[in-house]
């Protein structure tokens, strides 16, 4: 006989009870559910740290200076090095330049040392005079080595040291009139040569003040200062695309950028932003991270925003150093933001009709405001009021979905 429990005058299996209860026990949880009560937290004031990563241009105040003529050139400037208005770059030799006469004039000048030496040393008290002279003979052997070897990559910088040291020993040697008529003549075919070696010789001399740099790209007349305010994004995107000339420092031809000097007073880094993590304003603070620089933090400013659908074209103002960065130009970059404010949890923010708001609770009733995202973590926002009229404050109740 199958057992069972009677109720009533019926008996009822025990299957059919253990389906009853927990038939019961599920539509208790659903009526449970329904029944809720809804979740809250406060507004609290609090702080995001955001990172942006992003690719950016560089622009800087630059002065490229374009090759005057077709040759050769010797630079005795290194790339970054700091240069005065005026400072000596470089030498520039034409390509009808005359190496013999180039030959012939070391070796009148070789001609006046020893005249000068064998005649008048010691007649010289100045001792002064020996370390000249050793230094003048070390240059002018060097300067026949380079010359006989047909290798003048050192020829501008000797030529420096040798003029400066000429006009030492000068100084030196007139103390004595220096009469004889062999050294007249030596002195002439010197200045003769000189005049002729002037003729294919140009001193490249640094147009400003500021950091010297080999890196030329063909923008440094395009991205200035004065262009960040009318950039666009089209304009970002093909400079960004930009395809940099292959120029050549040793083989010049005329109108060629040869170097540019960087003025460090201002420069800006552009960059388009692909998230809306943050809510950039101008003056903002930001820190900047670059590739190698990871231990060192650039710090600048926001300058000028432009919003798009679904990202940012911004310009950061940098206030420190740009010594590291003379020669680049795009650059892969993390912006890093801080924001303070009314902070509330991501689960209170409520999308309506492609607006963005908070349930506040007021007076027992729940009102939807609409709010701004200043920043977010992606957990947190740190939010602002959007509407003048509405009010919102710290520790108000806001509904939690």
């Amino acid at each position: 006989m199958t057992r069972g429990i009677i109720i009533g005058n019926r008996r009822m299996k025990l299957r059919f009870l253990v389906f009853l209860i927990i038939t019961l026990l599920g539509l208790s949880y659903l009526i449970s559910l329904t029944l809720k009560r809804p979740l809250y937290d406060v507004i609290q004031y609090g702080e995001i740290t955001t990172w942006d990563k992003c690719q950016g241009i560089i622009v800087r105040d630059e002065k490229p200076y374009f090759a005057p003529a077709y040759g050769k050139v010797d630079f005795c400037i290194s790339d970054g090095e700091m240069v005065e208005e005026n400072d000596p770059i470089a030498i520039l030799f034409k390509d009808n330049y005359n190496k013999m006469i180039m030959e012939d004039l070391y070796k009148i000048r070789q001609k006046i040392s020893d005249y000068q030496n064998k005649n008048l040393i010691q007649d010289l008290i100045d001792t002064d005079y020996d370390r000249v002279q050793e230094d003048i003979e070390e240059i002018l052997h060097a300067i026949q080595y380079g010359s006989v070897s047909g290798a003048i990559s050192e020829m501008g910088r000797h030529e420096y040291q040798l003029k400066g040291l000429l006009s030492e020993r000068k100084a030196i040697l007139d103390k004595r009139e220096l009469s004889n008529n062999y050294l007249d003549h030596l002195l002439t075919q010197e200045n003769d040569m000189k005049e002729i070696l002037d003729e294919w010789r140009v001193d490249i001399i640094s147009p400003e003040t500021g950091f010297i740099s080999f890196k030329l790209d063909g923008l440094e007349t395009q991205l200035t200062p004065g262009t960040v305010d009318l950039l666009t994004l089209e304009g970002y995107m093909s400079f960004l695309e930009h395809q940099v000339p292959d120029y050549n420092n040793n083989e010049i031809i005329a109108g060629v950028p040869l170097f540019k000097v960087v003025i460090p007073d201002k420069w800006y880094i552009i960059s388009l932003i692909p998230n809306k993590n943050v809510l950039y304003e101008r003056n903002d603070s930001v820190k900047i991270t670059l590739p190698g620089s990871a231990d060192h933090e650039l710090m600048g400013k926001v300058y000028k925003t432009e919003y798009l659908a679904d990202s940012v074209l911004i310009a950061l103002e940098m206030t420190d150093d740009v010594v590291d960065i003379l020669g680049a130009r795009n650059v892969h970059l993390e912006i890093g933001t801080q924001i303070k404010g009314l902070m509330i949890p991501n689960k209170a923010i409520v999308k309506k009709r492609d607006k963005t708001g908070i349930n506040v609770l007021r007076d027992g009733k729940i009102q939807y405001l609409e709010i701004q995202v200043q920043a977010t973590d992606g957990e947190r926002s740190i939010i602002s009021r959007m509407n003048e009229t509405d009010i919102l404050d710290l520790n108000d109740k806001i509904l939690v979905n």
